[in-house]
């Protein structure tokens, strides 16, 4: 009898799992729509970074064809519970400045719609600069995805798809009826708020993920009390309210990757064939191999030797970085993935992404099975710093070129 009771246990818990997985956002045509309206935008006042991904050709696509048939892809390999949320607390919590995801049933502060946003931006600027364009606009595609979805109320004010519960996808589903007429005003709304002569406050060259990502979540959550008079005034203006300042949001980025490869000195990338010591900021110790038959790397007090030193290499296969052991040639840095270790090895290369956070510290994010985790709430930087009793996707790595 109790092993009856387990077995339904399982079941109703799988059921009400499934009844609780948040949908998308909007349609793959209506992530589209969206950035078609932005560079409209763009066109008009920003022409430079028009022509940028307009002119640049990468056999027959230009950037912008690239970047568009990138933007629905996150929902097709990146689509673990929860993770496309960036839910907004009202004052920002002491791990970061960075809100919650929605994983079910407890949401934290592992991957979330900003860190994934901040990854992907991250490898754009990274492929970009060590000239893997074609994987930058891949990135930068994913990237404006992740835009997108703090963008809508549902995301950002923690609002999920339940048995009882219909608001996300009542709400998605109104926008994606209506995008047409709603991204027609959004530009006007555009026009009036900002102008046509002066880029304004959507211009976001110089501003970081953390104002990014924040105050767009503070904006479209603002609307989540609105999400309950379906057919009201107030409906479809928090739809119009929602559109219209992401449509701002997602130019203002165009015109910051087009700003941080083009125009800026330095954009914090990660160099192709350099060599690296790596220090983890929590504990301030510097990734470390001991020997050739020791095969867990650890973290150790900064001598300056070989053993603390990895080259970096671009992979422009997966558009990440392989970190190989300059004490010991051909040796890699992976994740062994039975206990999530982290070791070496000559035999299984693996790729990371190496993701500058605008605060002078380093994400290192594994390519490989990166969203295969076994447990939705697995965070990122946690792959690295095992070691460390209290990984969140916030701890960081410095990067020091030797």
């Amino acid at each position: 009898m109790k092993k009856l009771y387990k077995i339904v246990f399982i079941i109703i818990t799988i059921v009400v799992i499934i009844f609780l997985s948040p949908l998308d956002i909007y349609a793959y045509g209506d992530h589209q729509s969206l950035v078609t309206g932005s560079f409209d935008i763009l066109t008009d006042e920003k022409n430079d970074a028009y022509q940028f991904y307009s002119e640049h050709y990468i056999g027959d696509d230009n950037y912008k064809k690239i970047i568009f048939d990138n933007l629905g892809v996150p929902d097709e390999d990146e689509s673990i519970n929860g993770t496309h949320y960036y839910v907004y607390e009202g004052t920002p919590s002491t791990n970061g400045h960075y809100y919650k995801n929605n994983i079910i049933p407890f949401n934290s502060y592992g991957i979330s719609a900003r860190t994934r946003f901040e990854d992907h931006y991250g490898n754009a600027i990274n492929c970009y600069k060590n000239g893997d364009y074609n994987n930058a606009m891949q990135s930068l595609g994913r990237a404006i995805h992740y835009l997108q979805d703090i963008g809508c109320t549902p995301h950002s004010a923690g609002i999920s798809v339940t048995i009882y519960d219909f608001r996300h996808a009542n709400f998605e589903n109104f926008i994606n009826a209506n995008i047409a007429s709603f991204i027609t005003e959004a530009k006007q709304n555009h026009v009036a708020n900002y102008g046509t002569t002066d880029f304004g406050k959507y211009d976001l060259s110089l501003s970081t993920y953390e104002e990014i990502c924040n105050s767009l979540a503070a904006y479209s959550s603002n609307f989540k009390d609105d999400l309950e008079f379906e057919e009201s005034i107030e409906y479809e203006n928090a739809a119009l309210g929602n559109v219209s300042k992401t449509l701002s949001y997602i130019a203002g980025l165009l015109y910051k990757f087009y700003y941080d490869v083009e125009i800026k000195n330095s954009c914090h990338e990660i160099k192709n064939g350099s060599t690296y010591f790596i220090k983890h900021v929590e504990t301030g110790k510097y990734l470390y191999i001991e020997d050739i038959n020791t095969l867990d790397v650890t973290l150790d007090d900064f001598d300056g030797s070989t053993n603390q030193q990895f080259e970096l290499t671009h992979d422009n296969s997966s558009g990440a970085f392989q970190i190989n052991s300059i004490a010991y040639p051909n040796q890699k840095i992976i994740i062994e993935t039975s206990n999530y270790t982290l070791q070496h090895s000559s035999t299984n290369p693996q790729s990371f992404k190496i993701i500058y956070d605008g605060y002078e510290h380093y994400r290192i994010a594994p390519k490989t099975n990166e969203n295969s985790i076994n447990n939705p709430s697995y965070n990122y930087a946690e792959y690295l710093n095992k070691i460390s009793s209290n990984c969140t996707c916030q701890d960081k790595v410095d990067m020091y070129q030797s």
